[in-house]
């Protein structure tokens, strides 16, 4: 098997200016404990290097690892793969997929624009406005522990799996919403929190049945179910309003609530806040080898890095593709919320263009679990707190609830 990939200009991980180009060999097969999948890269031919053996982003034993499948992958910048073409390292008689990853235009670390939110105290700028960032929080370790405590609680599992990841979803940005309003309004002590949490969530009895129906563990007893939904609801409540800076949970609302795209084999679908596998570290941008690579582009470059990329596919395909699939890359949050509806639509135009270059005509579907359904993100429901909050006597007039309620009719 052969695997092609094309970088973009950005990217100096893998390829850059000075090595467009690069082959490797990798061996891959099931890890000896049964959970992971083994990525073996060979040495390159006549090197001393040994064979690195990797499972989930861990180093292990090689003889740890079953070889099932060679794949020949090689790798090109895009201004490469346009100068030189790429029909060179496509077998035209074997079927072709094309798979394109929307963050191969923008990508950021959710994580990392969390923990960078709220400001310090001798810092400057709008506390008053945003929020103060405690150091605990600005290393990153408040969201890490609220990662692990909200995993293991809700679940999305088959066959309502849509379902119950837009409930939790919505359930737990709702709780946000509140927090945030309260904050800003300055009505921040514990016991108004938690009454908060637990009239909103009481306010709306088919919502609370369907989160109910999301637990991981239920119990079997509907009134201990409850009380377990209603309990993690006062908890969160309590520490968005203790831990966290306003802007800080201005921006847990942008990225939601999702299943961990992450979890191999998917037994359980696990729920957690949409930040994927991102963590504090990607910070760390002068790392020897960085985890990722970010880039945040205007709309203009984004526009120009689709046309270049739809060129060099157009003219370079020896063969029209069997199937184009494309990762949005929602769930793990590392496309920039704001720039994917246009990424999106600009793949998406690559691909109409590719069946009328090979006169096929092109049949688009959306995964029945796509994350928020074919139109994504801009369709999620928000929860109408507004009224709420009123008739709980809190101001809904505040910075950033002010744009949270605007959503409420957009």
């Amino acid at each position: 098997r052969r695997v092609v990939n094309i970088y973009p200009w950005w990217s100096k991980k893998y390829v850059n200016a000075r090595r467009p180009e690069t082959r490797t060999v990798y061996h891959l097969g099931p890890h000896a404990d049964g959970k992971r999948w083994c990525e073996c890269r060979l040495p390159p031919t006549g090197s001393s290097e040994k064979v690195h053996c990797e499972a989930d982003e861990a180093d292990v034993r090689e003889q740890d690892c079953t070889h099932e499948v060679t794949v020949d992958v090689i790798s090109l910048t895009i201004d490469r793969a346009q100068s030189h073409g790429i029909a060179q390292h496509i077998d035209a008689s074997q079927p072709l997929l094309l798979d394109v990853d929307e963050d191969y235009f923008a990508v950021e670390s959710p994580f990392v624009k969390v923990m960078n939110t709220g400001h310090r105290k001798k810092s400057g700028g709008n506390i008053a406005r945003d929020g103060l960032a405690t150091k605990r929080w600005r290393k990153g370790h408040i969201m890490t522990e609220v990662q692990k405590w909200i995993y293991g609680v809700f679940c999305a599992k088959p066959p309502r799996v849509a379902q119950r990841e837009q409930a939790v979803d919505v359930f737990l940005r709702g709780v946000e919403q509140v927090v945030l309003a309260a904050k800003e309004a300055g009505q921040t002590s514990e016991a108004f929190t938690r009454q908060l949490a637990t009239q909103l969530a009481e306010s709306n009895a088919t919502l609370l049945h369907d989160v109910i129906d999301s637990l991981c563990e239920p119990s079997g007893d509907s009134s201990q179910d409850k009380e377990k939904v209603l309990h993690t609801a006062t908890d969160f409540a309590w520490r968005l309003m203790d831990d966290f800076p306003v802007q800080g949970i201005y921006k847990l609302l942008e990225y939601g609530v999702c299943i961990d795209c992450d979890e191999v084999p998917r037994d359980d679908y696990h729920l957690w806040v949409c930040l994927g596998s991102s963590r504090k570290s990607d910070a760390n941008l002068n790392a020897q080898r960085p985890r990722l690579e970010f880039y945040e582009p205007k709309p203009e470059d984004v526009d120009a890095a689709m046309a270049q990329l739809g060129s060099t596919l157009l003219s370079g395909l020896p063969v029209a593709p069997m199937l184009v699939t494309v990762c949005r890359s929602m769930r793990d949050a590392y496309i920039p919320r704001d720039q994917w509806p246009r990424v999106e639509a600009g793949v998406l135009d690559i691909a109409t263009s590719l069946g009328r270059e090979f006169d096929r005509n092109l049949s688009i579907s959306y995964d029945r679990d796509c994350h928020w359904g074919a139109q994504g993100v801009p369709s999620r429901r928000v929860w109408p707190v507004s009224g709420f909050l009123r008739e709980h006597g809190v101001p809904t007039d505040g910075f950033y609830t002010s744009a949270t309620i605007s959503t409420e009719t957009a």
